[in-house]
């Protein structure tokens, strides 16, 4: 497995069935759309996950973010 460090530009390679476990319909579709996307690693949590932000355009022209924590293991290095 890669080591990754805060900073780092990776690239989301899958989301496992489960992550979605009690997140809205349209959110899934979102986070859905995000694998095969880079996006920068903002830190870690005490399990190991990285989080990530992802970025879309809101309906009023605003931008809303999805913050996630991962598993090192669906990303790689962008």
């Amino acid at each position: 497995m890669a080591v990754f460090q805060i900073g780092d530009n990776v690239r989301l390679r899958t989301l496992e069935d489960w992550f979605f476990k009690d997140i809205d319909a349209d959110s899934v579709a979102f986070l859905k759309s995000c694998v095969g996307k880079t996006t920068q690693i903002l830190g870690f949590d005490e399990y190991g996950h990285a989080e990530l932000e992802f970025l879309r355009p809101a309906i009023d022209g605003d931008y809303r973010s999805h913050t996630v924590w991962i598993e090192q293991s669906w990303i790689e290095k962008a």
